[in-house]
């Protein structure tokens, strides 16, 4: 918006939303106004090789506008003799497009730390010069987001923008990171594994697993933890001697308990575990034929989440928020089964967790008959959310 910039326009303008005013006296100076009533100067010109720059000069009203003026006239002088005035690579939103293309995209949830930038940090603090930014800009945009997207969401924005600072520091020698302790909107007990997956997201990896570029043991492993709710360690070296009559015994040493562990294999589950291949070695889930264990997680995870992203952006969907195959995994299936109506204590010793108090010590029966009608009920609910529309 094209205004004539005065010094009492610039200390009583006032914004709902984000708004550039461009000056009609001084031609690409900008004044940029948040909702939380931050105003930066910009200058907006065009470098040499025709690239269109923003560059930030600082912040009002520590900068004022006969000052901010006076800087985009020298950058114009600067301009007009061959020189490339000091641009947008100092300020935040181009620290963090440094910081994805070059640490970031590599990480599994690389797809969602883009969004959260693009869509939460960069329209509050983007056009900010790193020299400038301060606690109080970081508190401002957190408020923000939690108003607007709850304090879950404004703490793990805090933690992308957090690595992204110290990152930045790293390659900087004067850089000082202006994120201070108690910033966070929510207690580390309140965040702590709270990830269920919801039905749409359960019903997307059912999917996408049938069509991501992962090797062939990896689905039948993946669905394996859903309908069993046991650990991707104790299943991913399972072996074809611990299974027998319709019971898959997980031995003590792979068990965090130290107990050995008795699952009652569901049809569902004796579908995915499916037969011993003819002169395959002990591992149920391996790609050469059952010699070693599967363990390329890593990858295949990354393969699915990037396949999931990819069905995702085709439906105008934001990523999905980062999942971990064991822990997320087992709280959904713990989730699950009190919802398909299974009793605690049955849930409880369908994950093998350790009963408290004097019944953990004295009741040695093995709940296997409880355990098989909670895993029923699980791979029952499972099969009707991956199947519905």
């Amino acid at each position: 918006m094209k205004v004539k910039l005065t010094d009492r326009f610039v200390a009583t303008v006032k914004a709902t939303e984000r708004v550039d005013y461009f000056d009609q006296v001084v031609t690409g100076l900008g004044l940029r106004v948040s909702p939380q009533g931050s105003k930066s100067w910009t200058h907006l010109f065009y470098a040499p090789d025709g690239r269109k720059v923003r560059m930030t000069l600082g912040e009002y009203p520590g900068l004022s506008l006969a000052a901010a003026r006076a800087k985009v006239l020298e950058a114009k002088t600067a301009l007009a003799e061959g020189q490339s005035p000091k641009a947008k690579a100092d300020d935040v939103g181009s620290m963090l497009d440094d910081f994805h293309s070059r640490y970031a995209k590599e990480l599994r949830s690389a797809d969602y730390v883009k969004d959260v930038i693009e869509r939460l940090v960069k329209p509050e603090i983007g056009s900010i010069a790193l020299t400038e930014i301060r606690r109080s800009h970081i508190s401002r945009m957190l408020d923000t987001i939690a108003d607007t997207n709850g304090p879950v969401m404004a703490d793990r924005t805090l933690a992308i923008v957090r690595k992204a600072f110290n990152w930045h520091s790293a390659r900087d020698d004067h850089f000082v990171v202006p994120i201070a302790k108690g910033m966070a909107k929510t207690k580390p007990r309140e965040r702590r594994g709270k990830r269920v997956l919801a039905d749409d997201e359960i019903r997307e990896i059912w999917r996408a697993l049938d069509t991501a570029e992962v090797p062939a043991p990896f689905p039948r492993l993946l669905r394996t933890l859903f309908v069993t709710a046991v650990r991707r360690s104790e299943a991913a070296r399972g072996s074809w001697p611990e299974i027998a009559d319709g019971l898959w015994t997980i031995p003590a040493e792979r068990m965090k308990a130290k107990q050995d562990h008795v699952v009652p294999l569901t049809p569902s589950a004796l579908a995915l575990i499916g037969e011993k291949p003819p002169k395959a070695g002990p591992f149920i889930f391996s790609t050469d034929n059952g010699a070693t264990a599967f363990s390329g997680y890593s990858k295949a995870k990354a393969a699915l989440d990037a396949e999931i992203a990819k069905h995702r952006k085709a439906q105008g969907k934001a990523p999905m928020p980062p999942w971990t195959m064991s822990r997320d995994v087992r709280r959904t299936c713990r989730t699950l089964m009190s919802r398909a109506g299974v009793a605690s204590d049955h849930a409880e010793r369908v994950l093998a967790h350790v009963i408290p108090g004097v019944e953990g010590v004295y009741d040695m029966w093995e709940y296997l008959p409880e355990k098989r009608e909670a895993l029923a009920k699980l791979a029952k609910l499972i099969a009707e959310i991956a199947a519905a529309d």
